[in-house]
């Protein structure tokens, strides 16, 4: 076979909204780092989670080690390299909802809480990488995106359509919303707006309320979940350092790994800017373009 599968170097592990997939864009551009062809795998969020709710194994720490035993092979399948590359090449992934400590899409017990646990136990030597980001900006951040996906939804069907918030929401998430009364359900079963209400009333609400409806996780948390496990095997960067100097913090990444300081030859400059980018078309971290609808007064 001219391909092995390598369990990854390097994992990624959040947090949503801060710039996770620019990371991931600029790892790729190094030549000795294979990133995971998916571009998430959510491995322990989420694949291990369903596996659970299948074979109804109980969610404790012990049963979830045994399990995450005998998935190991599939999660190695998931970074394949060329035999040839053995030794010289480094696979990585991330998977921002491995830092998601208070909500999981599968709702599988105490599965989120375990995930640093489960890497700390199977995978001792593995080097993670965590993003923060100025909370206000994440909450903004998130609330445009919902903004602008309900827009294009609720524009075409003209009613509040069952769809992703940005990766932020699930069934169980919108059948809460439809037991508060703000959404109901039409005569064919499907979700609109309370009488008086707006999309944009909905879409406010999800996002606020003692309920932490906000889905943004608070950093202190994780960072307190995973170092304590992790150690300084776990490397913290800031979304701002992408703005001041990206290549230097994509520099100290590598240096986090092990690997020397690279020159970063395939940059590119964010348009009207002296900033750096991995892609200055798909960035989305960095970009001055618009790409979120703007908030409303």
């Amino acid at each position: 076979a001219q391909q092995v599968y390598c369990l990854p170097s390097l994992i990624c592990i959040g947090m949503a909204k801060a710039g996770t997939e620019e990371l991931r864009g600029w790892m790729a551009m190094h030549p000795n780092i294979s990133m995971s062809p998916s571009r998430e795998t959510q491995f322990f969020n989420k694949i291990l989670p369903q596996r659970v709710r299948s074979t109804h194994t109980l969610t404790n720490e012990k049963h979830m080690l045994q399990l995450l035993a005998s998935s190991w092979t599939e999660y190695a399948r998931m970074f394949p390299v060329e035999r040839a590359s053995i030794g010289t090449t480094m696979t990585m992934e991330k998977s921002a909802g491995y830092s998601h400590i208070r909500r999981n899409a599968s709702n599988a017990g105490d599965i989120p809480k375990l995930v640093p646990k489960l890497l700390a136990r199977m995978a001792p030597n593995v080097r993670l990488v965590v993003l923060l980001r100025d909370p206000a900006t994440v909450v903004r951040s998130r609330f445009a995106q919902c903004l602008l996906q309900m827009s294009k939804h609720v524009g075409q069907s003209k009613q509040l359509s069952l769809t992703k918030c940005g990766g932020a929401s699930d069934a169980d998430f919108e059948r809460m919303l439809v037991g508060s009364r703000l959404i109901c359900l039409n005569s064919t079963g499907g979700p609109t707006a309370a009488a008086g209400l707006g999309a944009r009333d909905v879409i406010a609400a999800r996002m606020g309320g003692p309920a932490g409806l906000l889905l943004v996780e608070d950093p202190l948390v994780v960072l307190r979940e995973w170092s304590t496990l992790h150690g300084q095997r776990l490397l913290v960067l800031f979304t701002e350092q992408l703005f001041i100097d990206a290549k230097a913090a994509m520099n100290k990444l590598l240096v986090h790994v092990g690997l020397p300081r690279y020159h970063w030859p395939k940059a590119q400059l964010v348009p009207n800017s002296d900033r750096f980018t991995y892609n200055a078309a798909k960035s989305k971290s960095t970009s001055t373009s618009t790409r979120y609808a703007p908030v409303p007064p």
